[in-house]
């Protein structure tokens, strides 16, 4: 007989595994904390590994244990009635537990568990968003960068002027604490009247620091901290950050007509429509990403789990993990790499904290108001059309970047956002 295959003796003879023969101690050491000492008959280990055979007979012996702790887990929430979102640790002195056929299975482990928050809280809360209007002025400026889009484009020096489109690398410090890391930014240069920001900078400061500078220029903007601002090291300081202007290029626009001829329209009342319905799904997404940032830090204060500490060793060490492994691919010899990482050991224990909190949150609030998780495409359309780039190219961007985690993340978020404008009250200002 093939060693995969169970034994006669292993076969479960019709009768199921039996939940209810499982000895659960269950015994909470710390808020949301449990150690769980389990007992598994060896009766039931029999059926287990015969059930588990019988539907796949390749798992090997070596994953039964595995997936047996699984079950215990399942099964001690159950009790409790409570989730989970963070796999359970064997407590760490005990040898590793071997699953055999008809012995008793015994093991310790540990595990963080969570009961839902009351949410009747929700359908107080209000979100404040613009009153717009899509204007014939919003439509001509899409047309043009339609038309830029489409059109011819080559470097030069300088001075910039509106509708460049520039290349920048910008690096943020406050002292000698990295706020944020070097790295570039490619984008067009709005025109006058459109708001323009960049990261590590004030409102109103980057447009007046950028105009007119040439290529190989290089500004450093002042922008001062507030002293609410929720990392102590930065409160009531300032911050630099230092903007090389690395290219400029500037575009001959396309005309109508060949904007027409490229996505195959026959006419432009046809392109301004098209226009006005993506403006319309832009404000949408807009109000989306609103209700986010509005609602999300009141929701993430009425859902203050404790925190076990495993949880937040845990993400600390797989914070730690992300940052070296993104310093070894993007730059194995960055001078700044000691001081990247001693900025994040500094506030690993505030961001990992935060970062359960509002893992919790999205999970329970998924289930409360019955969000099923969707394909992340229309993320990446919305972020790459923010972008000014072509889907396509920004998924490959993702993928390329190991960043899938990331954008399912943002996904879940826009979805409670949208979720979230049908239940609270909508203020228009």
């Amino acid at each position: 007989m093939p060693a995969d295959q169970p034994s006669a003796s292993d076969r479960p003879d019709s009768e199921p595994f039996r939940h209810d023969q499982i000895d659960l101690a269950i015994e909470e050491t710390a808020p949301n904390l449990y150690r769980v000492v389990a007992v598994v008959p060896g009766e039931q280990t029999k059926r287990f590994k015969a059930q588990i055979h019988e539907v796949n007979p390749a798992v090997p012996d070596a994953d039964l244990a595995g997936l047996m702790l699984h079950l215990l887990a399942e099964e001690t929430l159950e009790r409790l009635d409570a989730h989970q979102i963070w796999a359970p640790d064997l407590v760490e002195e005990d040898p590793p537990s071997i699953l055999k056929s008809g012995v008793d299975f015994k093991v310790r482990f540990d595990l963080a568990a969570f009961r839902p928050p009351d949410w009747t809280f929700l359908s107080d809360l209000t979100v404040r968003l613009p009153d717009r209007e899509i204007t014939e002025a919003m439509i001509d400026r899409e047309e043009l960068d339609q038309r830029l889009d489409a059109g011819t484009s080559e470097p030069v020096e300088g001075p910039v002027q509106a509708l460049d489109e520039l290349t920048l690398e910008i690096e943020s410090r406050c002292g000698e604490k990295v706020v944020m890391p070097a790295g570039k930014l490619t984008f067009r240069f709005p025109q006058e009247s459109e708001e323009f920001n960049l990261p590590g900078i004030g409102p109103g400061q980057a447009r007046e620091a950028i105009l007119e500078k040439n290529r190989g220029d290089e500004v450093t903007i002042e922008t001062p901290i507030p002293a609410t601002h929720p990392d102590p090291d930065l409160r009531g300081r300032t911050v630099s950050t230092t903007v090389v202007i690395e290219s400029i290029r500037r575009t001959q626009p396309a005309t109508i007509e060949q904007v027409l001829e490229n996505y195959g329209m026959a006419a432009r009342p046809l392109l301004r429509m098209q226009i006005r319905i993506a403006i319309e799904q832009r404000f949408a997404e807009d109000e989306m990403a609103q209700a986010v940032s509005q609602l999300f830090p009141t929701l993430i204060r009425q859902c203050d789990f404790e925190v076990p500490e495993p949880v937040t060793r845990k993400l600390k060490m797989q914070a730690r993990k992300r940052a070296l492994d993104s310093l070894e691919e993007s730059n194995p010899d960055d001078s700044n790499r000691e001081a990247i990482l001693a900025n994040l050991d500094s506030n690993a224990e505030a961001t990992a904290q935060s970062g359960a909190r509002e893992s919790l949150m999205l999970y329970f609030l998924r289930l409360h108001l019955g969000v099923e998780p969707e394909d992340p495409e229309k993320t990446i359309q919305a972020e790459a059309a923010q972008r000014g780039i072509r889907p396509e190219t920004y998924r490959k961007e993702i993928l390329d970047q190991g960043r899938t985690s990331e954008l399912q993340v943002r996904t879940l978020r826009r979805q409670l956002g949208a979720a979230l404008l049908k239940r609270v009250r909508i203020e228009r200002i």
